[in-house]
């Protein structure tokens, strides 16, 4: 009886080691992208700062267990549509295993959706003038240029009262008398690493 016992203690000991060692390769990644984006925490400030910092703990932790991955997450090759597979699985995992994750990414995300609602409700101003150009190197501005000639330019960001019939060729607007309800919003601008104060265009009349 002494052997049977002594026994079962060895298999289910040697069982745990086992366990032990098996520790999925997804779970790896997503306890050293936890350990490396709750280092970082002071320093995201906003959702591309997550994502941004999120996205290079992640490619970092992933680095050195891509073919273990691949066998895990059964992908013939690694390719944009792989990456994203990778992305959610590790994703979901941070959700309900790394606290300052979630507690960043909710962080964050009102962040974002809070300031829209105040500027669109306290900081919308006017501007009248004649549309001297379009400009369209990565973002989308229309300058305008009023009575005094002083030339401003403004962000079309997203769809907007009037923008409809211009969102073709936008460059149909250039010559015209308008009217425009803007806000200003902070964009990333890749061009200069940064954030930048924009006029984003929330409404369009033809004068």
């Amino acid at each position: 009886m002494k052997k049977v016992i002594l026994s079962a203690v060895l298999i289910i000991a040697g069982l745990q080691i086992i366990n032990a060692q098996a520790t999925s390769a997804i779970d790896k990644v997503t306890k050293s992208t936890c350990d490396c984006f709750t280092k970082q925490k002071d320093n995201i400030k906003n959702e591309a700062d997550a994502e941004k910092i999120l996205g290079v703990c992640l490619l970092k932790a992933a680095s050195d267990k891509l073919p273990a991955l691949q066998k895990e997450l059964k992908l013939k090759t690694w390719n944009e549509a792989a990456g994203n597979k990778l992305g959610e699985a590790v994703g979901l995992k941070l959700a309900t295993e790394c606290p300052v994750f979630l507690e960043k990414m909710m962080g964050v995300k009102t962040e974002k959706e809070a300031p829209k609602t105040q500027l669109a409700s306290t900081e919308k101003s006017n501007f009248i003038g004649e549309v001297v150009k379009i400009e369209t190197d990565g973002y989308t501005y229309i300058h305008i240029k009023n009575e005094a000639g002083r030339i401003t330019k403004f962000l079309w960001l997203e769809y907007f009262k009037g923008s409809d019939d211009y969102k073709q060729k936008p460059e149909l607007l250039i010559g015209k008398k308008v009217e425009i309800q803007w806000q200003q919003v902070e964009i990333y601008n890749a061009k200069l690493n940064d954030y930048s104060n924009e006029k984003e265009v929330m409404e369009l009349k033809i004068n």
